[in-house]
């Protein structure tokens, strides 16, 4: 797992915080843990204006229904996954497939999560 986080002031003096985050397919149950546990830490306890983006690679997770295809066995890095953006109310704000591979159902696995339901990121306030 690797990540990036950078705060940005705004306009109106809030803050937004955006991480950026990479999972790799065959991270074990431990990476699966730590990066759970990182955005919950993050979103939980930062601004309102909060987003992680990245590819997650969860390919076994219906958005449109918010549901693993996989067993709902605690160990399933993607059961874990969805249990943290139910329990903080998080927004997957990505709708459309963004992975294609021959010979396989299109996925959505690069991720835009907020913790704000009505926005997308906002503007920064850019000072000249």
């Amino acid at each position: 797992m690797e990540s990036l986080w950078v705060e940005i002031s705004l306009c109106n003096q809030e803050k937004c915080l955006i991480g950026c985050m990479y999972r790799s397919p065959s991270s074990n149950f431990e990476n699966n843990w730590l990066l759970t546990a990182e955005i919950c830490t993050m979103l939980s306890s930062k601004p309102k204006n909060s987003f992680v983006v990245g590819d997650f690679n969860y390919s076994s997770i219906d958005w449109e229904l918010e549901l693993s295809t996989k067993s709902e066995d605690e160990l399933s890095g993607e059961w874990n996954f969805m249990e943290m953006i139910n329990d903080l109310f998080v927004t997957q704000h990505c709708k459309q497939f963004t992975q294609y591979r021959e010979g396989q159902a299109p996925t959505i696995e690069d991720l835009l999560l907020g913790n704000d339901r009505r926005s997308a990121i906002p503007e920064p306030c850019w000072e000249e």
